[in-house]
């Protein structure tokens, strides 16, 4: 297969150095980048297994993927599922203190694990997004989120929070007594070859969840390619198949998005439906992780820029003709 990449010269991020055959398709993208002022930093494309194609606009390093985080939590759930520690339709505010429960509206009991994935938690806002978290710094962020009020009922409508990922790592930490960190070293970051992975975490030490971790957009295109791989690496099953279809496919409407038309057309288990029968994890700033199982491809892509719907048009309309 051949094998274009596009890297960065040591000690100069200016200074672009193409090495091997450049795809034409890769040089239309990175045109438009450049055209189109986006402040990309990085993009892998794999298919069938093996890169294809990369281009570094900054040099490689561990890059924050805000929400994206999101999808390994997603994964880590699905994990735990399999090992017996936990159903999608336990209740949520079952695995806490009577003293973090208190004062909660009676709909909360209703919560389940299912429906934190889903991003349908019972409320018309979010309450725990980056700005929120800074202001409930010295609180249980645990008895905030099953404290703060509801609107409507759990699996009512969908809204997107970070507090409800955030709420599946503090279950994850009761179930397995250990922080979603350390569960999923072993069982995936290990086993993907990722070093040292680095996740945030809340004032109380457990693992953020919904944002905050690091890794490098190869690191991240090789978690797609467990996803494409239908959660097998190597031979191995990580995640199990049948949670990832679930996971990958719409559970919930979300029409009234905004952001975009590929935020319009649905989420599953902490994973966004776009076009071209494709599934993604996606942070705020430009962060993508898009499976296209149809082309059997992976495309990886790290930035901090927030016309995040200008970045899926360009891979649309500029990578995907070339696979």
């Amino acid at each position: 297969m051949r094998v274009s990449r596009t890297v960065i010269c040591p000690g100069n991020a200016n200074r672009l150095i193409a090495t091997e055959m450049t795809h034409s398709f890769l040089t239309t993208f990175v045109e438009r980048v450049e055209r189109e002022r986006l402040n990309l930093h990085g993009i892998v494309i794999s298919r069938a297994g093996s890169v294809l194609a990369e281009h570094h606009f900054i040099p490689e390093a561990p890059h924050v993927l805000r929400s994206i985080s999101k999808s390994f939590t997603s994964c880590a759930v699905g994990i735990a599922e399999a090992e017996g520690v936990l159903s999608l339709d336990d209740r949520a505010a079952d695995f806490f203190s009577a003293g973090q429960r208190c004062g909660a509206d009676v709909r909360m009991s209703d919560l389940t694990v299912r429906h934190l994935l889903q991003m349908a938690h019972g409320r018309t806002a979010p309450v725990m997004m980056s700005d929120q978290r800074a202001v409930i710094a010295d609180t249980d962020w645990v008895r905030f989120y099953l404290t703060a009020p509801l609107q409507v009922s759990p699996g009512a409508r969908f809204c997107y929070d970070t507090g409800a990922t955030y709420l599946l790592s503090a279950v994850l930490q009761e179930v397995t007594r250990e922080t979603l960190l350390s569960y999923l070293t072993p069982r995936l970051f290990e086993p993907l070859g990722i070093v040292d992975p680095r996740w945030e975490s809340c004032p109380q030490g457990r693992t953020l969840g919904g944002a905050g971790l690091f890794l490098s957009v190869s690191d991240l295109n090789r978690f797609g390619r467990l996803l494409l791989q239908r959660g097998r690496w190597q031979g191995t099953e990580l995640v199990p198949e049948r949670y990832l279809e679930q996971a990958t496919t719409k559970q919930i409407d979300t029409g009234h998005e905004t952001s975009g038309v590929d935020w319009t057309l649905g989420y599953g288990y902490q994973f966004w439906v776009c076009r071209h029968g494709a599934y993604r994890g996606d942070g705020s700033g430009g962060q993508f992780c898009i499976v296209l199982p149809k082309l059997d491809a992976v495309i990886a892509i790290t930035a901090w820029e927030s016309r995040m719907q200008m970045i899926l048009d360009a891979v649309w309309e500029a990578i995907l003709p070339g696979l």
